[in-house]
């Protein structure tokens, strides 16, 4: 099997020594585009939060407000128990929301940008889908930012309204080593093993170790502050490369 042919689900049965997951929102129900739970990493345990694109979804592939506030739950549960947090990826669909669903999006990922910017503990973000949505930069306000050496993102440049067809709208794709020069994420996962499941992941596993290993000794207030400087710089990446489209 190529590389790019694996799923996050493999990554996170492979990634882990265990992993548990838990369910819900503890409000109205449970998202399955949002899959959370307890990793352990030899003695290390952190909070896994996974996006992935739900085709049966009523929400466009993205998540919904169930799985927004799971994502709050559970970070709200790595700051009491003191545990980094790992954010994986895998959002792959485009699509130009109506106005009102826009809204209520926005809303939501507010708060969990908010929650992620503010977090009291390490956290670190895996981009593991090989096409990619431009939303997935949205849910990574981290402290690092991981991507496959296969990954594409798509960015629409020409978007005329909130209920713009697709056919208007032009998409421009960047490759992972481009988003790494304007410092839009900050590492590459070379994974072309020769597509060997165990051997990417293990690779992996040593660079999620070797991230946290330069952060987790930062108190907070560090954290927080490298973390905004982190962000900005992102965001002065993205504006560049918005201006050369």
């Amino acid at each position: 099997m190529e590389n790019n042919e694996y799923s996050t689900p493999d990554y996170i049965n492979t990634i882990f020594n265990s992993f548990v997951e838990l369910k819900g929102d503890r409000k109205s129900g449970d998202d399955n585009t949002v899959k959370a739970g307890l990793g352990r990493i030899n003695n290390e345990k952190f909070v896994v939060i996974e996006y992935k694109s739900n085709k049966e979804s009523n929400h466009f592939g993205l998540p919904n407000s169930d799985g927004y506030r799971k994502s709050l739950r559970l970070m709200d549960m790595a700051e009491t128990f003191d545990k980094p947090v790992i954010i994986i990826t895998d959002i792959t669909e485009f699509h130009v929301l109506s106005a009102p669903y826009q809204q209520k999006n926005d809303e939501f990922l507010a708060k969990v940008q908010e929650k992620m910017v503010n977090l009291r503990v390490p956290i670190i973000a895996i981009i593991a889908g090989t096409y990619n949505s431009f939303f997935s930069l949205e849910l990574c306000a981290v402290d690092r930012i991981l991507i496959f050496d296969h990954s594409i993102f798509m960015f629409p440049f020409h978007q005329t309204s909130d209920f713009a067809e697709p056919s208007q709208l032009e998409i421009k794709q960047i490759k992972a080593q481009e988003l790494l020069n304007l410092n839009i994420v900050d590492k590459i996962i070379f994974s072309s093993i020769d597509g060997d499941l165990n051997q990417i992941s293990n690779k992996l596993r040593k660079d999620i170790q070797g991230e946290f290993q330069q952060i987790k000794q930062l108190d907070s207030k560090s954290l927080i502050e490298q973390r905004l400087n982190k962000i900005q710089a992102r965001f002065l990446g993205y504006k560049k490369m918005m201006s050369e489209i």
